[in-house]
């Protein structure tokens, strides 16, 4: 086979695997009546429509994690957000992580 064919045939191969997606995908949505989902067992780890100070009380605590030894990921986590919600409210709230807490 040459280059070309495998080519060729890779591309109808991906054409098929993308209109079965959309197929099933469009059968979700009849059925549920959205295009939103979450698979079952699987919940937000962090609540929506926190107030700045709850998100500052969360910041803090991953700090505390940190500072106790923890990865940041890990202590994101136990705080109770992901690690890219953690470290997008700390810009935000201009709290940069410390060692030893500031007094």
């Amino acid at each position: 086979m040459s280059y070309a064919e495998s080519i060729s045939k890779f591309m109808e191969w991906a054409e098929a695997k993308i209109a079965q997606a959309v197929k099933e995908d469009e059968a979700f949505e009849r059925e549920a009546g959205t295009r939103d989902f979450v698979p079952r067992g699987r919940k937000m780890l962090c609540p929506h429509g926190l107030t700045n100070e709850e998100k500052i009380q969360i910041v803090l605590q991953a700090q505390e994690y940190r500072r106790q030894g923890h990865k940041a990921p890990y202590a994101a986590k136990l705080a109770g957000c992901h690690q890219s919600t953690y470290n997008k409210w700390a810009r935000e709230f201009n709290l940069p992580y410390q060692k030893t807490p500031s007094l």
